[in-house]
């Protein structure tokens, strides 16, 4: 298997588990990124964002065994996602939140699956083994 295949798929995985959590555990997911006396609707926008994730694992998990044409619009909405991400995490933090453990790990994910998706997109071949 590629490198940057096995990447995704693990970011698939962690997108499963991470929004299982987030759905199952709301209180306990939203505090890791904010303070522990956070107002109940953080809680409950978190498992709307584990929802979320749920089904975006899903799409990427799905979409890797698809053919280039089909898989490279998956990736270029991901990597506008990781775009996107990164900038409100970043105002999150700076709007109240907290540079917490949880809070690094997914500025650092975002940027390194993002680098990873320019370098897919720029190069396919090192995610997707064209026929022939």
């Amino acid at each position: 298997m590629k490198p940057f295949r096995l990447l995704f798929r693990a970011e698939a995985l962690l997108n499963f588990f991470s929004g299982g959590f987030a759905m199952l555990a709301p209180a306990s997911f939203a505090n890791m990124f904010m303070p522990a006396d956070a107002p109940l609707a953080n809680a409950e926008m978190a498992r709307w964002f584990g929802a979320m994730t749920i089904a975006f694992g899903f799409v990427l998990w799905r979409a890797l065994d698809l053919e280039w044409p089909t898989l490279k619009p998956v990736i270029e909405a991901y990597l506008l996602g990781d775009v996107l991400f990164f900038f409100a995490l970043v105002a999150f933090v700076s709007n109240g939140g907290a540079w917490t453990g949880a809070s690094v790990f997914s500025t650092l994910s975002t940027i390194i699956l993002g680098v990873a998706r320019v370098i897919c997109l720029t190069r396919p071949a090192l995610l997707y083994r064209a026929p022939g």
